[in-house]
C-alpha cells in the first residue's frame, strides 16, 4: 500500500497556495488539481475541487492511476479526468489552477517534449 505524505515544507506551500488562491471570473467554474506521483511504481493519486464564480464548491473527485510515464504524464492525467468530469456536468466555461510548470509549458508550446525538459 503506497501512503503520500506531505513533508513539512510541502504543508507550508499548500498553505500558501490556499491563501493565495483568487475567484474566477464571473460565469466561469474554476478547477484545481493535483497529483502524488511515485516514481518507483509509476502510480499517482490525485485530486481536484471545482468552485464557482462567488467560490462555493460544485464538485471534486479523486482517484488513483498506475502504468505512468512520468509526472508530467500524471499530471496531464489527472487534468483530463478533471476536465471531464467538469464537462459532463454540462460546465464549459472552465478555467484551471494547477502547479506544474511543466504542463503549463506542454499545453501552451503543444510540444510534450519540451513540456518534460528542465
Amino acid at each position: 500500500m503506497l501512503e503520500f505524505m506531505p513533508d513539512e515544507t510541502q504543508v507550508l506551500s499548500v498553505q500558501q497556495q490556499l491563501e493565495s488562491w483568487q475567484l474566477p471570473k464571473p460565469e466561469f467554474i474554476k478547477v484545481n488539481f493535483d497529483v502524488a506521483y511515485c516514481q518507483e511504481t509509476h502510480e499517482d493519486a490525485w485530486g481536484f475541487i471545482a468552485r464557482a464564480d462567488d467560490g462555493t464548491f460544485i464538485v471534486a473527485g479523486a482517484g488513483r492511476m498506475s502504468h505512468l510515464s512520468s509526472a508530467l504524464h500524471a499530471e496531464a492525467s489527472a487534468c483530463v479526468a478533471a476536465i471531464e468530469r467538469t464537462s459532463n456536468m454540462g460546465a464549459f466555461r472552465v478555467t484551471f489552477g494547477l502547479d506544474s510548470l511543466n504542463l503549463v509549458n506542454a499545453l501552451k508550446t503543444g510540444d510534450r517534449y519540451r513540456g518534460a525538459l528542465p
